[in-house]
């Protein structure tokens, strides 16, 4: 029990939160089969409040276990924040009438 307080405690001190999540509620089971079969969500995505402000539509998506016991987690945020875009410059844009007034 000493390790569950200390780690509780270690989450509140570095002020971490749950990650949204989607699909699966449970991210454990035993791998039993009927009424022997425990499920658990023990498994969590901590995020700062850092990240949250970063990547605000970011979630993790619990896929189903397959062949483990734990259910894979992946992180997914919004495509536009994923992906930075290069600024292009055409020289032809220079000719344009009111290319210097657009640029002041």
């Amino acid at each position: 029990m000493a390790e569950i307080r200390e780690f509780k405690q270690c989450v509140e001190e570095c002020t971490l939160q749950d990650m949204k999540s989607s699909r699966a509620f449970f991210t454990w089971n035993n791998k039993q089969g009927g009424n022997d079969r425990v499920y658990s969500r023990i498994d969590k995505v901590l995020v700062n409040n850092e990240w949250i402000l970063a990547l605000p539509d970011s979630e993790v998506y619990y896929r189903n276990e397959g062949t483990f016991d734990h259910c894979p987690a992946i992180i997914r945020w919004a495509e536009d924040q994923k992906k930075q875009h290069m600024f292009r410059y055409f020289n032809m844009w220079s000719m344009a009438p009111d290319c210097k007034e657009t640029v002041k």
